[in-house]
């Protein structure tokens, strides 16, 4: 498998692409809480669980998480996952993104005390030609 390489920290967000074999993934988990909590006080300890779980992904390059906590009419907490997703093909195979969605799911689940309303993943690739 190819990898990526990540030359700085999160926080600056630098990294290499490698063109047309790496999808690039945003997934956010939408109105979660973790215990019946959407303010945290140690969220880095959630995120270090999600990023456990999700690292078990196979073809997974996971690069971070992070979080928005908002308190106001409604409370809410959304947590966004930045990762890449290895395939050999242009564009990903229904079987690739159906693994892939169950992968989420089942990564999401093995998270304890973590509930989530929605898990949304968008792809980007990055192509070294058009179609």
């Amino acid at each position: 498998m190819a990898d990526f390489n990540y030359d700085s920290h999160s926080s600056v967000r630098g990294f290499d692409f490698t063109k047309g074999k790496f999808h690039y993934l945003t997934i956010v988990l939408s109105n979660s809480a973790e215990s019946g909590n959407v303010f945290l006080s140690n969220i880095e300890t959630l995120q270090a669980s999600i990023q456990t779980e999700f690292e078990k992904i196979s073809n997974l390059e996971f690069r971070g998480v992070g979080c928005s906590m908002v308190r106001g009419d409604t409370d809410s907490l959304t947590l966004g996952i930045s990762a890449g997703y290895y395939s050999t093909s242009a564009n990903l195979t229904e079987s690739e993104a159906t693994s892939l969605r169950t992968a989420s799911l089942t990564a999401v689940n093995n998270v304890s005390n973590l509930t989530v309303s929605e898990i949304r993943v968008e792809t980007n690739l990055i192509q070294e030609s058009t179609f």
